[in-house]
């Protein structure tokens, strides 16, 4: 890398890198790898158009009498919409595998860090994760802020439900809700489509808005008309309509 231009390469296989000089000029070349020792030199690059300038780095491997001093990583994780701090991030360093956790003021600090290209990657739920690449030096701190964009969190969709006021004082809905007895709304009436409105339930005595009809005919009575019906079946039928045998409750339509 070239620090002043904030340039920096990863070599590949054969150990060829690539960076754009702007102009000629006395640049400070910095070359690292983990187990190698820091190349850092003063260097006169003078660009020739369109051929690309040779530069041969050679690396020094690490002797274990000497080894090179640990960096270290203090890192600080923000909102990037609000630049709040990101506490209980979980931040990994590759290839060592080192690990980290964000207090409340989005601070994590990681030592002994070899120098290098290393992988940072931070998690967070309710975040994107966030994947950098870093380059540490030995003996050298780095301070570095890192901004998280939150993730969009999908939510149930709302279901929304308008009763029917007069259902809810005749309490048809908080017997429904006990589970007690066969009821149909008029949504389930449409469903059903009847002919007739006795397609929608077995013939039981029928009460018409709580009123007894006796040798009432319900086929007479338009189920375009009817805004809810209940069912009720011996030990079934509720308190408030005493009937030993059953009973049928049919809820005209009412705004």
């Amino acid at each position: 890398g070239i620090p002043e231009l904030s340039q920096w390469d990863l070599t590949d296989e054969a150990g060829a890198f690539a960076l754009d000089i702007p102009a000629p000029g006395t640049y400070r070349l910095i070359v690292l790898r983990r187990g190698f020792y820091l190349v850092d030199a003063a260097v006169y690059l003078e660009p020739t158009g369109a051929e690309p300038i040779q530069i041969l780095a050679e690396l020094e491997e690490e002797q274990p009498d000497n080894p090179l001093a640990p960096g270290r990583i203090i890192g600080t994780v923000v909102d990037q919409e609000n630049g709040r701090p990101v506490g209980q991030a979980e931040v990994r360093v590759e290839p060592t595998g080192q690990t980290a956790t964000t207090n409340n003021r989005g601070v994590f600090d990681i030592e002994n860090i070899s120098g290098g290209a290393i992988l940072v990657e931070i998690e967070r739920v309710g975040y994107q994760t966030r994947v950098d690449t870093l380059a540490s030096f030995p003996g050298v701190s780095l301070t570095v802020q890192f901004s998280m964009a939150p993730e969009a969190i999908a939510l149930d969709p709302m279901v929304v439900s308008v009763r029917s006021q007069h259902l809810e004082s005749v309490g048809f809905y908080r017997r429904q809700q006990q589970g007690l007895g066969s009821h149909w709304d008029r949504a389930a009436i449409e469903a059903l489509n009847p002919v007739q409105l006795s397609d929608v339930f077995r013939r039981r005595p029928v009460a018409l808005d709580e009123m007894r009809m006796p040798g009432f005919d319900i086929d007479t009575y338009p189920w375009e008309a009817v805004a809810a019906m209940e069912v009720y079946v011996g030990s079934q039928v509720p308190a408030r309509f005493p009937d030993s045998c059953g009973i049928l409750l049919i809820w005209s339509a009412r705004n």
